[in-house]
């Protein structure tokens, strides 16, 4: 089974968040997954910090921060943004299917996950609220 975390869980796991990190310790490492999407927000987030640091102490944290997230990324099992996810996405696009109040990254998100498992919300999905599904 895959569980797929999200930007908000990945935070929460990096952030050491106790709750997060018992969750998952039930779960084998090779189980656990997240997407290039997840790391695509990440990555933005953490340059557009280093691009904003202006005091010196500013800009060591802000690199500390993006050096700790390509360790973390460069040790988690990162699903790709594929074709098939692609024309999946449109597809739900089209019928409707994707909440109309969630960003785009998440229906990007759901779609990888989706192609993945084969379910439209997979079994182990972890959403930022914390819900296991």
């Amino acid at each position: 089974m895959l569980y797929i975390l999200d930007t908000d869980s990945v935070s929460f796991q990096q952030a050491g968040r106790e709750n997060t990190i018992r969750r998952l310790g039930y779960i084998p490492a090779e189980s656990v997954h997240t997407t290039v999407i997840t790391f695509y927000e990440q990555m933005r987030g953490r340059l557009a910090v280093v691009s904003r640091a202006k005091e010196k102490a500013e800009l060591v944290r802000a690199y500390e921060q993006l050096h700790a997230t390509l360790h973390y990324f460069s040790m988690v099992n990162v699903l790709p943004f594929t074709y098939a996810a692609l024309q999946h996405l449109e597809k739900l696009r089209a019928e409707k299917s994707a909440d109309r109040h969630s960003g785009f990254e998440n229906c990007r998100n759901g779609a990888v996950c989706e192609r993945h498992s084969g379910n439209k919300q997979p079994p182990g999905f972890w959403q930022g609220s914390g819900a296991w599904h």
